[in-house]
């Protein structure tokens, strides 16, 4: 299901699956049908994979940094083309180049489900999300306090200007207040290989005076999803004069969360292993 932002002109939301007559009950289960042109559904079976492989392979290629780089401007400008392993006939070919074809699809697409699982906050991810967790995961966005101990009561209360109401109500960022860093020994030793990544700085963000989440990387707090940083964004909405109130601990441990799933989400697009 799509969510409301889709009502913004920049949003387009593609189903992998359509229903066949209506929107089917609430609870029901509809008849579906993949939601593919004749000639894909004629690729995905000469292959031998699923819609869902087609899905994951195109959500790997959009994230994957050398395919943005070299088609930018269509990225820019138009619905850019998205590469099939033995395109536009395997079912022509032989069958060793259909397995072949098959083969870098499925690598492809095993690599766009690991970066669905990272995209969606509620699906646990081993050793990024769950324990336990990965050295250089669990040293990004570590609550803390001025004076080292655990956050408290109005320690969880974002003051630091992070947004304000603007015209008609509507939420505006701020400036906030952050500081930029080098890592200290023990988080360059934990980041490890994930510093090239993850950028040659650090930052500290402030909920307050008092209170931040230690060892935000560069890349991480700048990360944009669709034109949004993503970090900046969430806590403008979480400004105490919008939000009414502190945050509550699941909040706070969520924003320590969605930093450790960029993170994880940069190291994955990164990697040439496949």
């Amino acid at each position: 299901m799509g969510c409301i932002d889709l009502m913004d002109r920049s949003a387009t939301c593609f189903p992998v699956w359509l229903a066949d007559s209506g929107v089917g009950r609430l609870g029901g289960s509809p008849d579906k049908r993949p939601n593919l042109s004749a000639a894909a559904e004629k690729y995905i079976a000469a292959a031998g994979v699923s819609v869902e492989d087609l899905f994951h392979h195109a959500l790997a290629v959009l994230h994957d940094p050398a395919y943005r780089e070299a088609n930018a401007g269509a990225l820019r400008m138009e619905w850019p083309r998205i590469p099939l392993p033995g395109w536009p006939a395997p079912y022509s070919a032989s069958a060793s180049a259909r397995s072949e074809a098959a083969q870098i699809l499925a690598q492809s697409a095993a690599r766009g489900r690991e970066i669905a699982r990272l995209l969606d906050p509620e699906t646990p991810v081993p050793g990024i999300t769950q324990g336990p967790l990965r050295p250089e995961i669990a040293a990004i966005a570590v609550p803390a306090t001025a004076n080292a101990s655990n956050m408290a009561g109005s320690d969880y209360a974002i003051t630091a200007g992070w947004g304000h109401h603007g015209a008609a109500q509507a939420v505006m960022p701020g400036q906030g207040q952050l500081t930029e860093r080098e890592y200290t020994p023990e988080e360059r030793a934990a980041l490890a290989d994930a510093v090239p990544t993850l950028g040659d700085s650090t930052f500290d963000i402030h909920l307050n005076n008092r209170a931040f989440w230690r060892n935000v990387p560069a890349a991480v707090w700048h990360y944009k999803l669709g034109g949004y940083q993503v970090l900046k964004k969430y806590l403008s909405y979480r400004e105490q004069t919008i939000l009414n109130r502190p945050l509550t601990p699941e909040e706070a441990h969520h924003f320590t969360q969605t930093a450790r799933r960029i993170a994880a989400l940069l190291l994955t697009v990164s990697r040439r292993d496949e």
